[in-house]
């Protein structure tokens, strides 16, 4: 079983067959970046397939030399919005594939896999072929009732939303709504289904108006909206720097008894960080310490990438070789305004550095540029702290763990090393290359100390928010 919602393919059906041939406006070489396997042999089916018979020959030889999961893998891939994007005479393939994989014995069908090639064959302007897929699901779900059918036009109008096409996301969400109202009703588990689906793309698309009816025709027909809905609202019109209208959300959020969570503050930090309320960022720091919110990791990355002079200060630090404030109150002074009084107010609200970091480890997974260098700030001042407290040793080696840049825009080039590097040679820390692990920094704890109690660490005597004992 390889794909799964529970539809089978109808025993009619042992392959699909389609009233039309491939566009071959659409399927010409492709140009394929170095190392990708895959892609180079997709291409070579583009540069040997002068017809559709070949076409499919050579792409059910790749479906019978890979695995099962991994030939509906690539097919996914080809219909992922990045690949139609960045690639799309590779995705032209989708159709085709698809085509092949129906014919097989294995294959399982489901509308979660026909939805994502709809979608596609839609961004592609192929709309006669879409059409033709989705009236062909439709003929086969509608035996299975309108729960089924529900399921079908809620994941199409998901996949649709993903590749950003509003008109196609527009008429199926009437057809959806058609279906839910007119006639019997599907089961309530399927009517939340089809709700949540159109609330989501209208996420998507930005268009909140849209989910504030959504929402109120669910009360109306007797469901219940969940925190999900309400969190959709509240980033959509702070997406659009609606504040007026967001604040609005987040008071009937709070009034059916959902708690603003750490994933709800991030979206409001973010909202104003995008349309450079900074001062309104300050104030929904302080809001959240009076709530007791402890600041997420997420809340640093958003809050800090919101800071232009502190994103340019990095920029100017890693693409033109210039020297970084080394100290918190070095960074605090440079900042100034109202990023000064942000960072500070971040900081000051937040024990996150002594949960993230172990002395012999601190570990800088999932910052951003900006958080990480703030976090390094904070950490040579806490060390610097607790060196000066006899009673405290370090331990016999100390990590810094950067990665080694797997999930980077250039693969294995960490920018998050680079930054600790600089700062290193800079200070003239005595942090070297761990030889054993890549993208980790180690030291002696003897030797640190002995660094943090000289002259050196003098710039480190910045305790203003070091208002804990440690423990």
């Amino acid at each position: 079983m390889i794909i799964g919602v529970g539809i089978t393919r109808p025993p009619s059906a042992t392959g699909l067959k389609f009233p039309f041939s491939i566009s071959h406006r659409l399927l010409r070489p492709c140009r394929c970046g170095p190392g990708n396997e895959d892609d180079r042999f997709l291409n070579s089916v583009l540069l040997a397939s002068p017809d559709d018979d070949n076409l499919r020959r050579m792409l059910r030889q790749f479906v019978e030399s890979t695995s099962q999961d991994y030939a509906v893998g690539t097919l996914f891939r080809l219909t992922s919005p990045a690949t139609s994007s960045s690639n799309p005479r590779l995705s032209s393939l989708a159709l085709p594939l698809y085509q092949v994989l129906t014919e097989t014995a294995w294959f399982q069908w489901s509308p979660r896999v026909v939805t994502k090639v709809i979608a596609l064959l839609h961004k592609q302007e192929q709309h006669c072929e879409a059409e033709y897929l989705t009236k062909e699901t439709i003929s086969i779900l509608n035996v299975r009732g309108k729960s089924a059918l529900t399921i079908f036009y809620g994941q199409l109008v998901e996949e649709l939303s993903k590749h950003e096409l509003r008109r196609e996301v527009l008429h199926t969400c009437e057809e959806l709504r058609r279906h839910l109202l007119v006639g019997n009703r599907p089961a309530a588990w399927a009517l939340l289904f089809g709700y949540q689906s159109m609330i989501k793309a209208m996420h998507l698309l930005g268009m909140p108006y849209i989910i504030e009816k959504l929402m109120e025709e669910m009360r109306e027909l007797g469901l219940k909206v969940s925190a999900f809905e309400h969190t959709c609202l509240v980033y959509g019109y702070g997406k659009l720097g609606l504040f007026k209208e967001m604040k609005r959300a987040l008071a009937d959020m709070r009034r059916d008894g959902f708690a603003v969570d750490r994933l709800v503050t991030t979206m409001v930090l973010s909202s104003f960080g995008a349309h450079g309320q900074l001062g309104e960022m300050e104030t929904w720091l302080r809001k959240m310490k009076d709530a007791n919110v402890k600041p997420h990791m997420r809340t640093f990355n958003t809050v800090l990438n919101n800071c232009p002079k502190l994103r340019a200060l990095l920029q100017d630090a890693m693409e033109k070789d210039e020297d970084l404030p080394l100290s918190l109150k070095e960074l605090l002074d440079y900042l100034g305004g109202d990023e000064r009084s942000l960072v500070l107010c971040l900081v000051e609200s937040s024990s996150l550095i002594r949960q993230t970091r172990i002395w012999a480890n601190l570990d800088l997974h999932g910052m951003h540029l900006t958080t990480a260098y703030l976090f390094m700030l904070l950490w040579l001042c806490e060390l610097r702290w607790i060196c000066k407290r006899h009673s405290y040793k370090l331990p016999s080696e100390v990590k810094v763990v950067c990665g080694k840049g797997s999930h980077s825009v250039v693969r294995f080039k960490s920018p998050l090393q680079e930054l600790v590097q600089k700062m290193v040679v800079q200070l003239d820390l005595p942090l070297r290359n761990d030889s054993e692990t890549i993208g980790c920094f180690v030291a002696k704890g003897k030797i640190l100390k002995d660094w943090m109690l000289s002259h050196k660490g003098e710039r480190f005597d910045d305790e203003c928010f070091l208002k804990e004992s440690v423990k």
